[in-house]
């Protein structure tokens, strides 16, 4: 599958001659190895659309599948960074290889060993381009992958995260996992309430591709005190200021047969990643939040403790998950009991919401639809999870023959409100 790396090639196979043929950069105060000397800057001097980020640890019998799979892509505007994390075994050799065959390629090297979000993060601090993909390397893409997912985030500026379907190899056949039905957009706060209150759906960072001045004007990255946890939370941190896609096709293929080289954890750690994702974005309070959307979050909590709690007995482990279980389940019904108890600041807003539902419905039914929206996006401003105003905005695009803002308003709301009454022509139109 694409290029061979092949491991008799007269190359720096040795730690001195890579260092001859390497240089010492600054990263965030932290120094890396760069190979081969002068790409680290060259490269940037590029415009490259997209920069894909490989991430290495001990993972040399399988990242040539990965970054074969780069080769092979359809869509060729962008560079590759390969990330080594101190590797024992000759991934670094083989990726300094990999970047003498291919010069959009640049490898760095860790000094020390760091941990699997950590590393993430460094791959962010060393992208550069419009866009930014991570791709571990027991993973590999199908090849229309970055030429799919970079067109339907050019269509949609306002998108900050993308994810398309996946396949799990499994025992030699592939198995695809779909998160949703069809493909999709949300807006970003609606995104927001549908993960802290339902089931996964923004998928592992292999199978996304990220928005890089989303990332950057918030200064995001990877919670190093988390570990996959660190990705749900970085997700949902871009959900507050940008929207979500989802293209229903499986262009990645997770390899369940290698196992990961580190960061494997147990059932506690794992129920409690999954609720400090969803505690730090709400105790940020960077987003207002109805009290609906609390209580729910409170019951996809108590779901995630009935799956994790018979793993967590098994390893000994139940008391310490229970008193985690209670800690997420008291700093949640806080933040409720706040938003229940702001009676006179909500009394005041919600007169002001229902002038503008009155107005905005007024101007729709006068086909004056400029105006509409206009009214509808200003309660969205003060509140963004108003699954009225997202419904009535799907109506006016609905009106306007835009179907796909249309669709992507329905989908805002019911991830909302689940129990939004939709017309059978408005259902129809989410379902094409």
């Amino acid at each position: 599958m694409g290029t061979q790396l092949d491991e008799t090639m007269e190359t720096p196979n040795d730690w001195s001659s890579v260092v001859t043929a390497s240089e010492i950069i600054s990263v965030r105060g932290a120094s890396v190895l760069s190979y081969p000397k002068g790409r680290h800057q060259s490269l940037r001097s590029m415009p490259f659309a997209a920069t894909v980020c490989v991430p290495v640890s001990n993972e040399a019998a399988v990242v040539e599948r990965a970054l074969s799979s780069l080769v092979a892509q359809t869509f060729r505007d962008f560079a590759i960074v390969i990330v080594d994390n101190a590797s024992s075994d000759h991934s670094h050799r083989l990726a300094c290889r990999f970047a003498d065959q291919h010069p959009n390629v640049v490898v760095y090297q860790c000094g020390q060993p760091t941990g699997r979000s950590t590393l993430w993060s460094l791959c962010l601090d060393l992208s550069f381009g419009e866009f930014t993909k991570i791709l571990e390397a027991p993973d590999y893409l199908l090849a229309s992958f970055m030429a799919v997912a970079v067109q339907a985030m050019r269509e949609d500026p306002e998108t900050s995260l993308l994810r398309t379907g996946a396949s799990v190899l499994r025992e030699g056949q592939l198995i695809e996992t779909p998160s949703f039905s069809a493909s999709r957009s949300m807006t970003g706060p609606s995104a927001l309430v549908h993960a802290l209150t339902s089931g996964p759906f923004v998928g592992h960072p292999s199978a996304q591709l990220l928005r890089k001045s989303a990332l950057d004007v918030r200064g995001l990255r990877f919670r190093s005190d988390l570990g996959d946890g660190a990705a749900t939370e970085l997700a949902l941190q871009l959900f507050v200021a940008g929207d979500f896609a989802y293209v229903n096709e499986p262009l990645i293929v997770f390899d369940e047969g290698v196992p990961r080289t580190f960061n494997q954890c147990g059932a506690r750690t794992s129920f409690r990643e999954e609720c400090e994702a969803r505690l730090s974005v709400l105790r940020s309070g960077s987003l207002p939040l109805p009290a609906r959307t609390l209580i729910r979050t409170l019951h996809r909590m108590a779901a995630l403790f009935e799956e994790f709690c018979p793993r967590a007995e098994d390893e000994g482990q139940e008391a310490e998950i229970e008193r985690d279980y209670a800690a997420a389940v008291a700093e949640v019904s806080t933040l409720l009991a706040r938003v229940v108890h702001a009676v006179s600041a909500v009394d005041e807003s919600q007169s002001e919401v229902a002038r503008l539902l009155v107005t905005a419905e007024r101007e729709s039914k006068a086909r004056r639809y400029k105006e509409a929206e206009s009214q509808l996006r200003q309660i969205l401003a003060v509140s963004p999870c108003h699954s009225v105003a997202l419904g009535d905005l799907g109506r006016v695009c609905f009106a306007r023959a835009d179907l796909d803002a249309a669709r992507k308003y329905f989908l805002s709301a019911l991830a909302v409100d689940p129990e939004l009454e939709l017309w059978p022509s408005e259902l129809e139109a989410i379902s094409q």
